[in-house]
């Protein structure tokens, strides 16, 4: 609740002195525990966590710098992923994540553009005035939730992250916009706050894993009428 009501607040003071639009986004993101399977290989019984897939949603506000082409897009993302243990492993690891993101984008063929408007206002080729760069730091709080029977309880943590990604804006109408964007993703030390007891080897306190990964989706925006 603190997390969106910081999110509406910076909204708010932007709102003031910005074109600016809503945006809604979904699509599909996949993880891999970097250092699972050493941990896997480490103690008996400890099954390996194969690349997780699963679905994400984002509420978006858009504005941008005056005179120059650096916009930004802070939002509120609820995300779910589904790790299956093993090959040959029905039981799974749910993992559900509420996140703020600041997406800082760069249109490096567009950058001296002085057309205080989105991209379905702009004149020229689509490429130029739609295709952007950005870097996206992250704060996630994430949930696991293991399956009945194994011996992980449920945790809770919250850890940084950070993304980079390319998009390309296409104007539908005088009111929406259109984006797809990819990219990938980094954020370090997981915390599995059960793996001493699992590993005698491993220092005291919570073992680590790093998440590597990448995200695709589409994002709507609407620019309504002032």
């Amino acid at each position: 609740m603190r997390t969106l009501l910081f999110l509406l607040l910076v909204i708010g003071l932007f709102r003031q002195g910005a074109h600016a639009q809503l945006g809604l986004e979904g699509g599909t993101m996949q993880t891999r525990l970097t250092d699972w399977a050493t941990f896997a290989d480490q103690a008996e019984g400890v099954p390996f966590a194969r690349a997780a897939g699963g679905q994400y949603l984002t509420l978006s506000y858009w504005f941008r710098l005056r005179a120059i082409r650096i916009e930004f897009s802070p939002g509120l993302r609820l995300s779910q992923q589904i790790f299956r243990l093993s090959p040959n492993e029905a039981r799974t690891l749910d993992i559900r994540a509420v996140a703020v993101e600041w997406p800082v984008l760069v249109y490096p063929f567009d950058l001296g553009s002085d057309c205080h408007c989105p991209t379905f206002s702009k004149q020229g080729p689509a490429l130029e005035k739609g295709f952007f760069l950005a870097l996206v730091p992250v704060g996630q709080w994430q949930q696991y939730r293991p399956p009945e029977g194994f011996h992980l309880p449920k945790g809770e943590q919250i850890l940084p992250a950070l993304a980079l990604r390319a998009g390309l804006d296409i104007g539908l109408s005088d009111a929406w916009t259109l984006t797809l964007q990819g990219g990938l993703y980094f954020a370090r030390a997981w915390e599995w706050t059960d793996f001493p007891a699992l590993f005698p080897d491993q220092p005291d306190g919570p073992a680590r894993t790093d998440a590597r990964g990448w995200n695709a989706g589409l994002v709507l925006r609407y620019r309504w009428k002032r």
